[in-house]
This record gives structure tokens, sequence and C-alpha cells, in this order.
């Protein structure tokens, strides 16, 4: 008989490992690749199986990886799961993929892609001689010393500490890893930092960060150095006993002795600089720092993918690895989008909405005349009309903040009051008039004083209640207004709401405000967020967010047109960020050249905005139809700060849309008949054949599982099936062929009802008995479906109690072999030709 997979893997593969060399805490079975992408189909929220390697095998627990092997069933080639190993050792970094039937090896080396077939596994010793290999220096392999903790790494995180010491080994100064808010990037740091001290390769380190709430964070996260740790503190001695130095640049930069504090230090003192948000590390006086440990290694963790504005950090970080362009890069890269695909981080739920302000403007004449009161401080030019990037910044809108929150409360009494928000604001006076609005809309009606909070640096106790409004176990506050405080640097796994009613024009500070969320949080059951976006700031989604661009949101022509931006005397602006946009959705963007100028081009025939902006000077925007207008031009005033907001009220204000955005793992919000038809295809795949090739595999319970196993993995579970076809009483294959190739739908009841009706060519040659069990089988059937009939533990349901259970059963029927072909029987005859004759 021939061994499925678990025997194959227990009875040969397993063996033949340990006959070569290989203990158990070497090898990591069942190694958890990815955790299962969660994702939206219509209000639902699943999870996807999770995806693991079958070995990966390492020289030590938790150490460095040295192969990835995936086995198959005796029925397979040997080099059935070659392509399968490939991908999970080149994720994680190991030099070899190894494939099996249990009979033999098929093994190919990741560097020279050469692919041997062997009798047995290869051994560690040699496979840690390839470890070796990768080094000129003589000093013990980094690669080799333990992990910072006992907690094993994720893949991704494994090979980014990989690549960095494998860099840094090779003599490289300067280097740049760019991992999504919520992947651990102060993990991976520790990792490379551990490895590299543990073996004397560096001895002092200075870890850098902006925040004094990351200080403290950092320092726990190296815990394992013990006291080798050491803060540096404006008011402090330098703690030059220590080896590991934690220290803002703000203190750092401080001054001290007639100079700067991190000019005690050397320039030659560290080996190593670790520079945590390291986009904000080249500017201004705080490049002083990083140029004065210049001939230290610098390593630079960044949550943000390479852009126009954050140019200058790749070029320096990255400049000792250019791209084909000659252009910084980054040395690994782990994006949100990947992250949300592989499960490690939360999906998140966009909801779109605009105030009739936000589309067409505040237009002050118009709302005088219908009775609005305006307030104008002094020396204040009044404009004519107010778009949204103006609104709490220079005229405040009472009327519209009372409309956004009040539709913002409607939204989480919907969703539970009890989740965690944070709204992101203007100002802190715009922050302190939305806290009174939800604390009125929703904290009387909890019964909570403290519901709503505002958590700003002008507030005396702000720590304090960021502590509070972090812990997912206390009762209050559950709503917080900011502005930019909670945006970088504060983990909040429980945060369920983030809310935009502030307009962001960065890409950099969006994806910090969106990074709130991302974190999973098994302690209050959180898979995914939700973003409530009143000022378009979700326009900003890029690929870096979403696993690929959605078809629906991007529109595309052949259309183009040439804008030029200038000032109010004609004069030419040059970089400035040209958006063509159709409704909400972006279509093309550009930057304009020194004469002021940028094609913009993939426009469809139609009416679209374009919209222009300049450091130090108000957005504009134009109307444009296309083709007829292929050359437009935008003009840009100064921004000009006043001495004080105007205030309007008594201005009407009313939604104007809403949308909500589901993503999934393509991007693209996926419909009921969108998760059918693509259910449909893996099915076809997963077949090979046709529906009663299908009904086939089903009858037999190991290839039911089989194949029941294969779609979980490609997303396609009979239960969601059911679920979303509001068909919970149809059976499994019928809802597997409908999908597949849109067979009619049929219930359990019609198919045992169509057993029973048979009785010319069933029950007839059925003693009294087994025809009873028969019966009993098939009610139990169209009680919970097939899987109930594939053991003996059938008979103890209720349907077969009333028979007598087991032991009478089997005793009715003669013996255990009469009863399995009973429960054959049924099975077969509940799909006899197709289940319709």
């Amino acid at each position: 008989m021939t061994r499925d997979e678990a025997a194959t893997r227990l009875e040969l593969i397993d063996v033949a490992l340990a006959a070569n060399g290989w203990s158990d805490s070497q090898i990591d079975r069942e190694y958890r690749y990815r955790a299962g992408r969660v994702f939206f189909l219509g209000d639902e929220v699943h999870r996807e199986v999770p995806q693991s390697a079958d070995y990966v095998l390492r020289e030590r627990a938790n150490g460095v990886a040295l192969a990835v092997l995936e086995a198959k069933d005796e029925s397979h080639s040997p080099g059935a799961g070659l392509q399968q190993a490939h991908a999970y050792a080149e994720d994680l970094g190991a030099p070899l993929a190894i494939a099996s039937n249990g009979h033999a090896y098929v093994v190919q080396s990741l560097q020279s892609g050469e692919i041997i077939q062997i009798d047995a596994p290869p051994g560690p010793t040699g496979l840690l001689d390839i470890i070796h290999g990768r080094f000129r220096a003589p000093a013990p392999n980094p690669l080799l010393a333990p992990t910072l903790s006992d907690r094993p790494l994720r893949y991704y995180q494994e090979r980014a500490v990989h690549i960095a010491v494998d860099a840094i080994m090779a003599g490289r100064k300067r280097l740049l890893l760019n991992l999504a808010t919520g992947t651990g990037k102060t993990v991976v740091s520790g990792n490379i930092v551990w490895k590299l001290w543990r073996t004397g390769v560096v001895r002092k380190v200075l870890f850098l960060v902006d925040r004094v709430s990351l200080l403290g964070q950092a320092y726990n996260s190296f815990s394992a150095f013990g006291d080798a740790r050491g803060v540096v503190g404006e008011d402090k001695d330098l703690p030059l006993l220590r080896d590991v130095h934690f220290a803002t640049y703000q203190g750092l930069y401080s001054e001290r002795g007639g100079g700067r504090l991190f000019e005690q230090y050397p320039p030659d003192y560290f080996d190593c600089v670790v520079i945590d948000e390291c986009h904000r590390s080249g500017y201004g006086d705080w490049k002083a720092i990083l140029d004065h440990f210049g001939n230290a290694v610098h390593v630079g963790l960044t949550a943000t993918p390479k852009r126009a504005d954050t140019i200058d950090t790749y070029a320096y970080f990255g400049a000792e690895l250019l791209d084909d362009g000659g252009h910084g890069q980054a040395d690994y890269e782990y994006s949100l989008a990947r992250g949300i695909e592989d499960g490690f981080l939360a999906t998140y739920q966009v909801l779109q909405v605009s105030t009739n302000l936000d589309e067409r403007g505040l237009h002050i004449a118009r709302e005088v005349e219908f009775g609005a009161e305006l307030f104008t401080p002094e020396d204040v030019e009044i404009r004519d009309v107010y778009t949204s990037e103006q609104f709490e910044r220079e005229i405040s809108v009472p009327d519209r903040t009372r409309v956004l929150c009040e539709h913002l409360a409607n939204k989480i009494r919907e969703w539970g009051t009890a989740e965690k928000t944070i709204v992101f604001c203007v100002s802190a006076a715009h922050a302190d008039t939305v806290r009174t609005h939800m604390q009125n809309l929703l904290g009387v009606e909890e019964g909570l004083p403290r519901y709503a909070v505002r958590i700003v640096s002008e507030e005396r106790d702000s720590a304090t209640l960021l502590e509070e409004f972090r812990d997912p176990r206390g009762r209050q506050p559950v709503l917080a207004t900011t502005v930019d405080l909670l945006s970088t640097g504060v983990d909040i796994p429980s945060l369920r709401n983030v809310v935009f009613m502030k307009p962001v024009s960065s890409p950099i500070v969006f994806k910090q405000i969106l990074g709130r969320g991302t974190r999973l949080d098994p302690s209050t059951g959180k898979l995914f967020f939700r973003v409530v976006d009143y000022t378009n700031a979700t326009r900003l989604l890029d690929a870096w967010d979403l696993p690929s661009a959605p078809d629906e949101e991007w529109v595309t022509g052949a259309q183009t047109v040439l804008v030029s931006v200038r000032n109010v005397d004609g004069e030419p602006i040059l970089g400035a960020r040209v958006a063509a946009t159709l409704g909400r959705r972006h279509i093309a963007r550009g930057i304009t050249d020194q004469y002021g100028q940028c094609e913009i081009s993939g426009l469809p025939v139609g009416s679209l905005t374009v919209r222009a902006s300049a450091s130090g000077r108000r957005p504009g925007r134009v109307r444009v139809n296309v083709p007829q207008d292929d050359e437009i031009e935008v003009v840009l005033e100064e921004s000009g700060v006043g001495p004080g907001r105007m205030v309007i009220s008594g201005v009407e204000v009313t939604l104007a849309a809403e949308i909500t955005l589901n993503l999934t793992s393509d991007g693209r919000e996926l419909s009921v008949e969108q998760y059918v038809d693509l259910a449909g295809e893996r099915i076809r795949d997963a077949v090979q054949g046709s529906p009663a090739t299908l009904r086939e595999l089903w009858r037999d319970p190991s290839t039911r599982n089989r194949l029941r196993q294969s779609l979980r993995e490609h997303s396609v579970d009979t239960e969601l099936l059911g679920l979303v076809l509001e068909r919970p009483d149809v059976d499994d294959a019928d809802l597997l062929t409908y999908a597949g190739w849109r067979e009619p739908l049929r219930t359990r009841e019609e198919r045992a009802r169509r057993v029973e009706l048979r009785s010319d060519s069933v029950l007839p040659g059925l003693s009294d008995p087994e025809q009873k069990v028969l019966r009993g089988l098939l009610d139990q059937y169209r009680v919970a479906g097939l899987n109930e009939l594939d053991s003996a533990a059938v008979f103890r349901t209720p349907a077969l109690r009333s028979i007598g259970g087991l032991d009478a059963i089997v005793s009715m029927l003669g013996g255990p072999t009469r009863a399995r072909e009973i429960l054959v029987l049924a099975r077969n005859e509940i799909y006899r030709n197709g289940g319709v004759a």
C-alpha cells in the first residue's frame, strides 16, 4: 500500500535525516512560513489556512537555516516539491532546496542553480561548509551565532538579518532595511547587533531613535545584552563602560560643556550605529551626529518606501548598493502589502467620506448671503472659496466638524463602542473640539467620563493618557484625538479605527499613521482595522500598501495633457506635484521640470480634475475636459500665514459621499460573484477533470481530504461557499461543482431522498437490518454532510443510536467488515450517476 505524505515523512524521511546526522533540535518541522492572510468577503472576515514548509534544516535550534526540504507521498516523483522548496529557501535565505518522496532526494543549490539527485539527504557538515564559505574574513562566523532570544524569527526577519550580516562581513559601511510598521524592525536590528557583538565583529554600538518612547522600547528589546546596555541622557555621564548605547537625536545634539553631547565621544568610538526611522536622520542638524561617527557601520531602519520625499535617505544609506540607474536602494524590503498577504499584519477596510463642502468648496459670499456668521481676525484677507486643505487651518467650520463627529459616532455605534479609535486632527484646538463632540456623543451614552481624550504635546499628562489608552484591558479611554503625537513610535495592537480628520500630503506621514493599525492583536481577536477618511488622505495608498493595484481604482486611457504650474507673476514653479483625478480616484501623477511643466499621460476621455501643490504655496486645481484641453495652466499662490483663523458658523453641511473599500490579496474589493468565480478557477485547476472526476474524488475520504486541503490552501472552502451562497443545506460536492462548472445546486435532502427512491437497485439486495442502517446513515448525512460517513464514529450519532449504537449495529450486520461496506455503499450511492437518477 502506498504511503501518504504523513507516513512518508514519519517512516522514511525522518528516519533518513536522523541516520545522516540531523538531531531533532536541528529540524524545524512544519515551519510556519505564512500565518494565513486575513481578507474580507462581504461583511465577513476570514483567514486563509497558514502555509508551512515541511522541514527547515538548521545549524542549531533557531539557528541559521541550511536547507528547506519539501516532502511528497510515495506516488510522486522525488523532485515534485522542488519548486516549492526553492521558493521557501529563497525567502528564508537557505543555500539549498531539497525535495523527496522518501526514496530519493533532489537537491538544488540556490547559488549555482545546479540540481542533483541522491539516495539520502545531505548531512549538516557539508551544509555548514557552504555557510562558512560565504565569508572571506577569518573571524568567527556571526551567522552561526544564536538568535537574541528563544523566540523563532519569521522568515523575512531571518532573511533581513542574514543579508545585513553578509553585507557587513563583506566590508559594507552603509545599509538600509525597509520593513513595514509592525513587522519587527527592532527585532531584526537587535539580532544583527547580537550576532556581530557575540562574535567580536563589533564591540561598541549606538542605537539612535527620535522619540523618548522608542528609547525604552529599544532598550527593553535588547534585554539579552544585560548590563552591556546603557542609556545616554542629557543630564547623565556617558555610559562609557557599556557596549550598547541608546540615545535620541535630540539628546545627543543637546549642549554639553560648550559643545554638543555627541562630541564628547571620540569619532571612532562606535563600530556600528543603528538608526531607527532613518528617513528623518539625514536632514538638518542631526546629520552632524552621523557625520561625527562616519567611520562606523551605519544601519538605517525605515518603514517608508523609496519615493521623491525619501530620496536623500536612499542616497545615503544605499550608496554602496546601487540599482541599474545608479541610485541607492534598500538591502532588504518587506512591504505592508507583503505583510498582509503573509498574514503577519492586519488587513484594513477603507471608508471614504466627504461632505458637500469638501466636494464643491466653501463659498464665503454665498454662505454669508444665506445667513452664515463670519468672524474675521484683523489683517486676514478673505478668500472667495476655501477647500478641504484650509479647513481648521485658515478657517474653522464648526458645523463641518460636528457633522463629521456625528457620522463617526454612528459608525462606532455600528461597529462597537469599545473599539479603540484614534482621530488625527488639524491642530490641538481642533483635537479638543473633536474630543468634546465624541465625549458628548458616546461617552455619556457609555457612562464613561473619559471615553474620549485629547493626547497632544500640550497636555501635561499626555504620557499617562497614552499608557491608559494603549492598555487593551482598560475600559477608558477608548477614543483619542491627536495631531501627530500618535503618528509614530507608539504600539497600540488593539487599535481598530484610524480616522483622518486632517488633510495629509506627505506619503511618509500617511504611511506612519496607517501603520498605527497594522498590528494583529490576539488578546482582543483583532484581525483587521478600519481607515475612516474624511480628507481624501487614502489617495496616497500605493503598491507598498496594497498587494496589487486594483483595476477598479485606477482608470486609464490614451490621452495626454501638458500641465504648466506657475506663480501669480507667471514664473514657472520647479518640483510642483501634479495629479490627475477622476472623482476620488487617482489616474496619473507627475512633478514639474525647470520650466514648470510636466506631461501626464494615460488619461481617459472625459472631465477630470488636475491638482498641483508645491512647498510654501496653496494647492491649486483645474477642471479639464479631455481631449479638448491638451494644455492647461495651474496658478499657485503663496501660502502666507495670518495672525489667526477665520470662523464661519451657520453653514449647511451634508454628507455627499460614502464609499467602502475592502482589500483582498489582489487589492480589489471582492464581491460574492467574484469569489465564486475565483473559487471555480481554483477548483478546476485542482481537479484537472470534470464534475464527475470531482465527485469520484469526493467519495473516498483520503482523496477528499487531500482535495479539501489543497483547495483551502488556495482560499476555497466549502463552508465559506455555503455561507456566501446562502445555501448551507447544499452538499459540499455540489457547492464545488456549482462554482467550478455551474452545475445545479442539490441539497443533501434531495440526494438522500434519491438514494431511498432507488429501491429497485439498492434496497432489495440488503437485509432489513442493513436497510435500516442505510436509512440511518442517510439521515445523518442530511444533517451533517458526507464527512460524517467516513468512520465508525457515525454509529454513535443520534440518527444511529436509535437503532442501537455502534456495538449493536456491528453485531446486527455480522461484524465490522460489513459495517464498513455499508458505509462505502452509502457514500457511493449518494453520488451514483451524479446523484440525479
